[in-house]
């Protein structure tokens, strides 16, 4: 897709003439970048007039700008009605009924479109309303789009013209004409207190540039559709008087020197019109002396500012629009999300692997370390081992001395001392009371638990009677087991 100039292109077109106004976006009056027409005799052959259409724009780069066209008021109908409402949608509902009233063709072959002019006290409005036949419009984007050309609307010279003169800040006591002479007829607006009261437009194939000749028979006809549009105004306005002035201008043709003869022969003060103050902020020497007003109304359309604005842009085509704008939409909104999936599913792919490649490393890594850590482990198990050896805290000499050493020194002796390491001690002997056993045991606990933890673990066993050197005693037991640890089998030491 082309990208946009952010430009905006007025063409209007006609019997032998082209006129193009070119616009920048601007927030305040009109900034003008380029304004140009084309003149030619194209009647001669089949094409000539979209082929030189199709050059400008080509030359120019028209299509890369947003496009607007103006259609001439001579080919369509207009009305200024008194409608009763000012609501835009019941408006709208009202003309689109009244169709058959204005024109003579079937309501779905013609292109409509309406606008309030002004809102009254009473709650009526009055309304530009404009019928077109559809080949009109069909025609026209035919021959837009042979020249690579895509209009984003179609306006109507009548609203143009009127937006341009009411943007300008008039006096309005006073009540005028305005003739705008363009190729393929002229139109007539008369704005008064009201604003825009009343237009006529008519087909004219005259060459306005031979007005100021003598005997020129464009000037007749100027002079004779101006006399038919003040005298219809007379006869419709509210009190009856008609302009009091008449302005002339055209996109091509110098009527500078054309207002008096009309004043001769109108009574009318008559002259060229000028483009009104505030209107152009920009390029007002690119208009080269003359006042497009239509050209320029359009302008201000196309930035919303117009006062008085038409589209005839047939409605399937801008719902066909809208359609393609929703379906881009779509298209692109499902490529940013199908974008953002890609990108979603590459980085968990991208951390999938990095995953995978670190644990690989780590694997790898634990390999070269395994065999060194399995030797680091058995010297460990070894220095443990040869640790228990070497130590003599303890052993079962220690033990048995420490056992003797809180043996009460009579009443009690010691027959058997059986260590076996690291699981049990057992100590037997003979007592004269068989309490005397517990006790020991107690002393082993209380005192021996204090130097050697082990000794804290004592309990007595099993006792019985019997006869020992000729005198009845108690054998008694004490068992003092090790906690739970790894066992050395087969190591072990019994005294008797």
């Amino acid at each position: 897709m082309a990208r946009k100039s952010g430009h905006i292109s007025i063409l209007q077109f006609g019997e032998g003439l082209i006129a193009l106004l070119r616009v920048r976006r601007s927030a305040k009056g009109l900034d003008i970048v380029a304004f140009e027409t084309v003149r030619g005799d194209w009647s001669a052959s089949e094409g000539a007039f979209a082929e030189a259409l199709r050059e400008l724009v080509k030359r120019l780069r028209i299509a890369d700008d947003d496009v607007y066209t103006v259609l001439p008021r001579h080919l369509m109908t207009t009305r200024i009605l008194e409608l009763p409402s000012t609501d835009p949608d019941e408006i709208r509902g009202i003309v689109e009924l009244g169709v058959e009233e204005y024109v003579p063709y079937p309501p779905d072959e013609v292109v409509t479109d309406q606008c309030i002019l002004q809102r009254m006290p009473d709650g009526q409005a009055r309304v530009l309303a404009v019928f077109a036949h559809d080949d009109v419009i069909n025609s026209h984007v035919a021959v837009l789009r042979e020249a690579g050309v895509e209009p984003k609307s179609i306006l109507v010279s009548t609203a143009c013209i009127a937006s341009a003169l009411l943007a300008g800040g008039r006096d309005e006591s006073t009540r005028y004409a305005f003739a705008d002479l363009s190729a393929g007829g002229l139109e007539v607006l008369i704005l008064g207190e009201r604003g825009f009261e009343f237009g006529r437009g008519v087909a004219a194939a005259q060459d306005w540039t031979t007005l100021g000749q003598e005997g020129s028979e464009a000037f007749e006809e100027l002079l004779i559709e101006l006399r038919a549009s003040l005298s219809a105004y007379r006869r419709e306005s509210v009190d009856g008087m008609g302009a009091e002035r008449i302005e002339l201008a055209s996109p091509y043709a110098d009527v500078a020197g054309v207002g008096d003869m009309l004043a001769g022969e109108t009574g009318l003060e008559c002259g060229a019109a000028r483009v009104p103050a505030g209107l152009v902020a920009k390029g007002l020497d690119e208009l080269q002396g003359r006042f497009p007003a239509a050209l320029l109304g359009a302008a201000l359309t196309a930035q919303d500012r117009a006062r008085v604005a038409i589209n005839l842009l047939p409605r399937s085509v801008v719902h066909a629009r809208a359609t393609a704008r929703s379906r881009r939409t779509a298209y692109l909104a499902g490529g940013l999300i199908g974008g953002v999936l890609v990108c979603a599913i590459g980085l968990y792919a991208v951390n999938i692997y990095q995953r995978t490649a670190y644990i690989r490393d780590l694997e790898s890594r634990v390999e070269q370390v395994r065999t060194v850590a399995e030797v680091v482990r058995a010297k460990q198990y070894n220095l443990r081992q040869l640790q228990t050896r070497v130590d003599r805290t303890g052993t079962a000499l220690e033990l048995l001395a420490k056992i003797c050493e809180l043996a009460p020194a009579s009443g009690l002796n010691i027959s058997k001392f059986s260590y076996t390491r690291n699981k049990e001690i057992v100590v037997e002997g003979h007592v004269l009371d068989m309490t005397d056993g517990d006790r020991f045991a107690q002393i082993l606990r209380d005192e021996g638990g204090r130097d050697i933890p082990l000794l804290a673990a004592a309990r007595p066993g099993r006792s019985a009677r019997e006869e020992y050197l000729g005198q009845q005693v108690w054998r008694y037991t004490i068992s003092i087991p090790y906690p739970d640890v790894t066992l050395d089998e087969g190591e072990g030491l019994a005294v008797e």
